[in-house]
């Protein structure tokens, strides 16, 4: 969220920087006990979606979204997930419903839940 001017003039302000994707990958793969390709293509799609709004999704957000892509039935139920943890807007639910990376995702959760 935008933050007022009478706010910035009386806190000091810190720049962090976003971890590299490796390392997002390796912590939302410990986190959810989840395969690196279902994760690797999972967090893809997920920033696809969300850069869609200009936004960017937390690892909150992957954490959950790799938690329900184990109840996923289809890759119908995969675009939606992407669309319910990483669109902030109309162009991210649009964005969710074209992901290309979709089947993929689909097809890596369908792998993980088998083994």
């Amino acid at each position: 969220r935008p933050l007022s001017d009478a706010l910035l003039r009386r806190v000091r302000r810190v720049r962090i920087d976003s971890l590299p994707v490796e390392t997002q990958e390796r912590i939302l793969g410990e986190r959810a006990g989840a395969p690196s390709g279902v994760v690797r293509l999972a967090w893809r799609a997920a920033r696809e979606v969300a850069s869609a709004d200009g936004a960017i999704c937390s690892l909150q957000e992957g954490e959950r979204l790799l938690a329900e892509l184990r109840l996923c039935e289809s890759v119908v139920d995969v675009r939606l997930s992407l669309a319910g943890w990483a669109a902030r807007g109309d162009a991210g639910r649009e964005a969710a419903t074209r992901c290309r990376l979709a089947e993929a995702v689909w097809a890596e959760t369908l792998a993980w839940g088998r083994g």
